[in-house]
């Protein structure tokens, strides 16, 4: 069973990785990585270097400073929490991927032919060659030559991204994840096939969490947020009353004051 593992010296954090175990850094120590793999930093200024065609997976938390070099046609992913400041240097064909929570401030660097994907708040440099894929508003772009903002704070834009089935009436078709009497993880809220639930704490939308009725673009992405689920349920929710939280903590979730009509399905959407 894979582990959390404390290291202090690179020979340390290298062993765990060997054995897919995750490495938890405290301290300066250099690593480089070509192979898939999760690095935990919670303080002090670890290097991180990522070759080949790996896709490492670095998390910034604390007031961790991690210098993450991407190289080659590497693909980190870095996530950036709490008040860390993680550094992001991208090279040549590498693509990082680079998303940044709470009071978290990642600053990233791309030079040569590089594609960056960038979420929150995020400044970045870039030279003319580099393409920079921005969501939301929060990220500052400077310099890359190609950026394409996408920006998801309306239904329509949101659902034609995830893929969301619309229609004529004007209509989404979301999806809830739920045990085995229909009802939903946290509240207990029941989504029972033919009914038309209304939420009884709708709050214009104004929070991410809670204060509505929340759902997700497929019954997998669904299932992220109910491991345990056994059944899935399809909604028709209006477009004109789905509320998009494009730079929170969970950007593929929705959340509406009402369903006009629940169905079962399976986890591949198929109705039953």
């Amino acid at each position: 069973m894979k582990q959390e593992i404390e290291c202090k010296t690179t020979e340390d954090a290298s062993a765990a990785i060997a054995a897919g175990d995750y490495p938890v850094i405290s301290g300066n120590i250099c690593l480089s990585v070509s192979v898939d793999c999760r690095i935990i930093c919670k303080s002090g200024q670890p290097h991180v270097e990522a070759r080949e065609s790996s896709q490492p997976h670095v998390e910034a938390w604390g007031s961790s400073q991690p210098h993450v070099v991407a190289r080659e046609s590497s693909q980190p992913h870095v996530v950036a929490r709490e008040s860390s400041q993680p550094h992001v240097v991208a090279w040549e064909s590498s693509q990082p991927h680079v998303v940044a929570w709470g009071s978290s401030q990642p600053h990233v660097v791309a030079r040569g032919c590089c594609q960056l994907s960038v979420r929150g708040n995020i400044k970045v440099q870039a030279t003319a060659m580099v393409a920079v894929i921005a969501f939301g508003l929060l990220p500052e772009i400077d310099g890359a030559g190609f950026v394409s903002r996408v920006d998801l704070s309306d239904a329509a834009s949101w659902c034609e991204y995830y893929g969301v089935e619309t229609d004529a009436t004007g209509c989404a078709l979301l999806f809830k994840a739920l045990d085995d009497d229909f009802c939903a993880n946290y509240n207990r809220f029941p989504y029972v096939p033919g009914t038309a639930p209304v939420a009884p704490d709708w709050d214009g939308g104004y929070k991410e969490c809670g204060g509505g009725l929340h759902f997700s673009p497929s019954p997998m992405l669904a299932l992220a947020f109910f491991p345990s689920a056994v059944r899935f349920c399809a909604c028709r929710v209006a477009l004109n009353e789905i509320v998009t939280h494009p730079d929170g903590v969970s950007p593929e979730k929705v959340k509406a004051p009402r369903v006009l009509e629940v169905f079962e399905v399976d986890r591949h959407g198929k109705r039953i």
